[in-house]
């Protein structure tokens, strides 16, 4: 009896140890996939449930996205498993598993932009509401960029907009603009142009005035300015004041400007030798002789054997400084807020004689008349000034193109005063002769626009704008003698001017309404544009003063 009872015993210990190791064994196995489903809910700071967010178990490939009420479940490869969360507009979160069956997850917006308030037609949204394609340019973006002309502002800066600058030349350095191509046969490559809702040209306001940039890319977004957005539409808003004291803020720059890359010409000898073998291959005798080429080679008589490299001569005769100055004053109160801003911009080119100088001004007002009923006044304007040399048939431009085909061969200023030439140029004969080009621009836009919200959401405004521009330009060919045997005259003087203005009337009426998740808005408007030219031109010849050279 006692025998079978230590037997008994000993089978139950026997049975537990068996049943231990088991266990251990068990537990030192991986975990399973079929451990436990770990649920949860993913929602932004507000409550709101975020769809479609991503929950991807870390360092692997197991993964899924939540429903549209925001909820998830996933079933972890590791017991010790951290879960990485992420949605467009939200950042990134990771969350370490405990034993917890349900994990309620918050997530913090990054695109807080999202409810940036944008400028588009007549008005405004945010950016979550639209569904045209719309970008922004903020003052941020081009504040540090030391551009002359605010078309290049945009450069590099939004997707699907081309920026061209086809001249560097002051004043006359703007860049085209095209939006997703040309648009439309025969509408030019443009987009319509709108400062603070009146159109106009991207160069006639100073990049310092900017706040806002909007690009209005597409159909859905451009259509309501019809036939004139066929190429897009950009709308610049200006700086506006602020309540509190007084800021008065300063901004400038200075620096100097160069080619960054000049073409590479053969010295005059080496060109003379070129100019014998293409010659010979032409059935030709040569043109220089050993003798001559040794002279250009070795420059013992540089009066009639030359080594002139002219094109890098003129594009090197400039000094290339620029240096841009901007004052804003801004301030006021609850009931009016204003802001004045001046700058002044010079620019030398890297040719000499040529430069460009301008001075704009922007004033712009918003006073609070009533509860409801709120004036804006806007005022901006500039005038500006540019000279450059010129050939006696050519401005500057035609001058560089000569440069380039002129051969080092031929002299520029020679010791007894007389110089060099191939045809009718020489650039240093034009740049002595006293021929020159100079123009003048002066431009305002004006706009007072009120504003009279009788009841919530229902808004109706006014507005009129005055544009004025005038131009003054005085072109001089001069006559001139190269040497003894060479003339090019008579000289003459041409003078251009005119002078333009457009006003524009504007009627706008809107009602927007909020129910529940659901936004309406109503618009409807007027508008009426007026455009009046005028153009003169007067020509003066004079007769070329005879002299002689010794």
């Amino acid at each position: 009896m006692q025998k079978r009872t230590f037997h008994f015993m000993f089978g139950k210990m026997f049975s537990c140890v068996i049943l231990l190791m088991l266990v251990g064994f068990v537990k030192a196995l991986p975990y399973q996939d079929t451990a436990r489903l770990v649920k949860g809910k993913i929602t932004g700071t507000d409550g709101a449930p975020i769809a479609s967010a991503s929950v991807i178990e870390k360092n692997t490939s197991n993964g899924t996205l939540t429903l549209i009420d925001g909820t998830f479940s996933i079933m972890p490869k590791s017991e010790n498993a951290t879960l990485v969360i992420s949605a467009v507009g939200y950042a990134n979160k990771e969350v370490q598993l405990t034993k917890e069956p349900f994990y309620l997850i918050t997530l913090d917006a990054t695109n807080n932009n999202l409810n940036e308030v944008v400028v588009i037609g007549y008005g405004t949204k945010r950016k979550v509401d639209l569904t045209g394609s719309v970008s922004t340019i903020s003052t941020k973006d081009i504040e540090n960029r030391p551009i002359t002309q605010t078309s290049q502002a945009l450069a590099g800066l939004t997707t699907g907009v081309t920026v061209s600058q086809g001249s560097g030349q002051p004043g006359n350095n703007g860049a085209g603009i095209t939006i997703r191509g040309i648009g439309s046969y025969g509408a030019g490559g443009g987009p319509l142009i709108l400062v603070d809702g009146l159109a106009t040209s991207i160069n006639d306001v100073d990049p310092n005035n900017i706040a806002s940039i909007s690009v209005l890319k597409d159909a859905a977004s451009a259509s309501i300015y019809g036939s004139r957005a066929a190429n897009g539409v950009i709308l610049i808003e200006t700086k506006r004041g602020r309540a509190g004291k007084i800021q008065v803020n300063y901004s400038g720059y200075a620096g100097w400007q160069k080619a960054t890359e000049l073409a590479d010409f053969v010295p005059a000898w080496q060109y003379a030798t070129l100019r014998n073998e293409a010659n010979k291959n032409m059935g030709g005798s040569a043109t220089y002789t050993e003798e001559e080429i040794q002279k250009f080679k070795d420059q013992s008589d540089p009066d009639n054997y030359p080594d002139v490299a002219h094109y890098k001569d003129l594009l090197t005769s400039g000094s290339g400084f620029q240096s841009s100055h901007n004052v804003t004053f801004l301030g006021g109160n609850a009931m009016n807020r204003y802001v004045f801003s001046a700058s002044y911009l010079t620019q030398d080119g890297i040719v000499t004689q040529n430069g460009y100088k301008r001075y704009n001004f922007m004033f712009n007002e918003d006073s609070k008349l009533t509860d409801n009923l709120t004036l804006k006044v806007s005022i901006n304007g500039y005038t500006a000034k540019q000279h450059s040399p010129r050939q006696y048939d050519g401005g500057m431009n035609s001058m560089i193109n000569f440069a380039v085909r002129e051969g080092p061969v031929y002299a520029g200023e020679k010791s007894d005063g007389t110089y060099g030439y191939q045809d009718n140029y020489s650039p240093e004969a034009w740049l002595a002769s006293g021929a020159f080009y100079q123009g003048s621009n002066n431009y305002f836009l004006g706009g007072a626009e009120l504003i009279w919200k009788p009841f919530t959401g229902f808004s109706i405004s006014g507005k009129a704008g005055y544009n004025f521009w005038s131009y003054y330009n005085k072109d001089y060919a001069a006559d001139f003698q190269f040497d003894p045997n060479k003339y090019v005259g008579p000289n003459n003087l041409s003078v251009t001017s005119g002078q333009g203005e457009q006003l524009t009337l504007q009627s706008i009426a809107t009602y927007n309404k909020v129910i529940g998740a659901h936004s309406f808005e109503l618009l409807g408007g007027y508008q009426r544009s007026a455009t009046m030219t005028v153009f003169l031109l007067v020509i003066e010849r004079t007769f070329p003063l005879h002299y002689s050279m010794s």
